[in-house]
């Protein structure tokens, strides 16, 4: 796995409309807040409850397939616990926050 960059923002900006990455980012700051491990847990959640169709939850996992440097396949079939783990890799809470504002244009 690989942290989060520059072409990551630019990747996960193509999914603005699966998304309303401000909303996300409201709803993930109280996460952060209080333990690492329920700010991946309730991105997660999210995604579950926002991606709706295949075809969204397939080019989220394109998207994650560059962080964690795996096929969006790979991505798709991981265990629940490895991917929330996953997700503090790729970034602290701090980072995930800043590419969040990054994306959505948020302060």
């Amino acid at each position: 796995m690989r942290k989060l960059n520059v072409d990551d923002v630019f990747n996960a900006a193509q999914l603005v409309d699966i998304f309303d990455i401000p909303k996300l980012y409201d709803r993930l700051k109280g996460a952060s807040r209080k333990n690492p491990e329920d700010f991946a847990k309730q991105a997660m959640v999210i995604m579950i409850q926002d991606a709706g169709t295949a075809e969204n939850r397939q080019r989220i996992y394109e998207f994650l397939a560059g962080p964690f440097e795996m096929s969006a396949g790979d991505v798709s079939t991981m265990p629940f616990v490895d991917f929330c783990k996953g997700i503090m890799e790729i970034g602290q809470v701090s980072e995930w926050e800043a590419f969040l504002k990054s994306v959505s244009g948020t302060e």
